[in-house]
């Protein structure tokens, strides 16, 4: 397994930001996006490559370009880190088409990562159609990469089971025949088992997106991110035994920190992460 950290491409460069990104920012208050204003971002990624972290999932923009990529490329290399995976921007969370997935399988080449994690409710009514199930299939094959469909958390924009809940939505990928990326927060959030979703889903999942999760009125009747995405071992989820079975199944693909934290408590996190599952 490979331990990473999420984060969007606007931390580490000076770019232009969408409205939709400026909205997410003031609904889930990251404390990363302060962490890269205090600190250069050589010190973050030199600091949490010594902690053990091995690569990046990137948080695409929708107006990327290719002299952002270069950049980034080159200050990633510089220390020693990989992209291991491209997640979609906050501009297409709701709603995604082939053409917008197609330019995120071409980000994901020019990083050379492996995997591109779409949210499964972003694809509205096309969730079952064959058409574009198999224009998923044709550009998996065309670029050479895995796309990790993410399960997401029960809002009042997501009401339909096979996106959140572990029976429908391990039903569903396993009737289109994707890969998988797993939410911890978001299985928690939906009161499900994080450590039987994985293990009825092991063989299909790309992409672990890890985080702890405290269950509050706020995160369940308002559906607000407060007690989401929580530093590990602040929660209530079984962390450290899910852990152990991804170190005793051989799991082999990223596990991505997705934790609203400064960076001691990120960097310890991937210690812990390491120390459990190495």
């Amino acid at each position: 397994m490979k331990v990473s950290l999420y984060t969007r491409i606007s931390d580490l460069i000076s770019t232009k930001e969408t409205f939709l990104d400026g909205v997410n920012d003031l609904l889930f208050n990251d404390p990363k996006r302060k962490m890269f204003k205090k600190y250069s971002s050589d010190f973050i990624l030199s600091s949490i490559k010594k902690s053990g972290v091995e690569g990046l999932e990137l948080i695409a923009l929708a107006n990327l370009s290719e002299k952002d990529i270069e950049i980034v490329k080159k200050m990633v290399l510089k220390h020693g880190l990989k992209i291991f995976s491209i997640h979609q921007s906050n501009d297409s969370l709701l709603s995604i088409n082939l053409k917008e997935i197609e330019r995120l399988c071409e980000i994901a080449n020019a990083f050379s990562a492996d995997i591109v994690v779409l949210h499964i409710n972003a694809f509205k009514k096309d969730l079952l159609s064959k058409i574009f199930i198999n224009g998923l299939k044709n550009l998996q094959k065309k670029y050479k990469i895995k796309f990790g469909i993410e399960n997401v958390a029960k809002t009042p924009f997501t009401l339909d089971k096979r996106t959140y809940k572990e029976k429908e939505f391990s039903q569903t990928l396993q009737e289109i025949g994707l890969n998988i990326t797993f939410d911890t927060t978001h299985t928690g959030q939906a009161a499900d088992d994080i450590c039987e979703f994985y293990k009825i889903n092991k063989d299909k999942i790309a992409n672990i997106h890890i985080s702890d999760y405290k269950k509050g009125w706020l995160n369940t009747v308002l559906f607000l991110a407060n007690g989401t995405h929580l530093p590990l071992g602040a929660g209530e989820l079984e962390i450290t035994k899910l852990l152990k079975i991804l170190k005793e199944t051989g799991y082999q693909g990223p596990v991505t920190m997705e934790i609203n934290a400064d960076l001691q408590t990120l960097c310890q996190n991937a210690k812990m992460i390491r120390d459990y599952a190495f």
